[in-house]
């Protein structure tokens, strides 16, 4: 398989949701899977990355990954091409200059759902990351605040706790009002590895938020478990 540095590092890094630390990845005959849930089981994550974003692919099977946060910096450190192969329990990755053999985990001793758990929205509504990141960064002034994700007709408020309230009103075509749903570090730590990209989102009435991101490269679904 080969492919673009900068194309998987983009589809990991934002997969990684900030406290993802195993995974398998998952080489099926339509593109890279991943599925996973966070240690807390605070936040999960359901994405492929598509085999038409790889200049060469093959559905090699599967990788056990157990330390993921170090395993996307010393991709980052690889050639701007690289090509990735399974033989035996190694995943290995070469460049031009350089190599990388990394030692798989067998898949029964990590943590894999089998699915995400299922919410009915009762509406949804449409933001960028770069929007819920400015946000974030105005609420994180406030120590371990609560985030308020709130629905009105045609569009979204996003509130927050603590000595400095902030509050964000978002367009949203069709948005229905009525919905709402209090979240803390799981949502901030999933918006701030997405980085930007445009999200459209699921909501109800104190369930998790599913967050859709979709581009010509992959497909990821994110979910987040709300504050009890």
């Amino acid at each position: 398989m080969k492919i673009e540095k900068k194309k998987i590092l983009d589809f990991f890094e934002k997969v990684r949701m900030s406290h993802l630390t195993e995974c398998v990845l998952s080489f099926k005959d339509d593109g890279l899977h991943i599925k996973a849930m966070t240690n807390s089981n605070a936040a999960g994550v359901d994405a492929v990355l598509k085999k038409t974003a790889f200049d060469e692919y093959s559905a090699v099977g599967n990788a056990g990954v157990d330390d993921y946060k170090n395993l996307i910096k010393v991709i980052r450190s690889m050639d701007s091409t690289l090509e990735f192969n399974i033989e035996g329990n190694l995943l290995i990755a070469k460049g031009n200059r350089k190599e990388l053999k990394y030692e798989l985990t067998d898949e029964k001793f990590l943590k894999v759902p089998e699915k995400l758990p299922s919410v009915t929205p009762e509406t949804s509504f449409n933001i960028t990351a770069k929007r819920f990141n400015l946000f974030i960064k105005d609420a994180e002034i406030n120590k371990d605040c609560e985030i308020t994700v709130e629905t009105v007709d045609g569009g979204v408020k996003l509130s927050n706790t603590g000595k400095y309230k902030f509050t964000y009103n978002i367009d949203s075509k069709d948005t229905k009002s009525g919905s709402s749903a209090r979240f803390g570090e799981p949502l901030v730590s999933v918006v701030k590895d997405i980085g930007d990209g445009k999200l459209v989102c699921d909501i109800a009435t104190d369930n998790p938020l599913v967050m859709h991101l979709n581009t010509d490269d992959y497909d990821i679904k994110y979910l987040v478990a709300p504050r009890g």
